[in-house]
């Protein structure tokens, strides 16, 4: 049985890196939420949250 320790991803200290994806995350989750309270509005006054104008989008494209 062996132990390995992981001290490096690509040349950076692993506490670092762990940090660096940590604070991807925060900034996702923080980005999805500001994101929800956004809308859009088309041209017949209908308003949308941006996932779902995305989708009205997708399904015009396949009809």
């Amino acid at each position: 049985m062996a132990l390995v320790i992981i001290t490096e991803i690509n040349g950076r200290p692993f506490s670092e890196a762990y940090e660096s994806v940590g604070e991807v995350l925060k900034r996702a989750r923080t980005l999805s939420a500001t994101s929800q309270n956004v809308q859009i509005r088309d041209s017949s006054g209908k308003r949308y949250t941006p996932d779902d104008f995305a989708r009205s989008l997708q399904g015009a494209a396949i009809r």
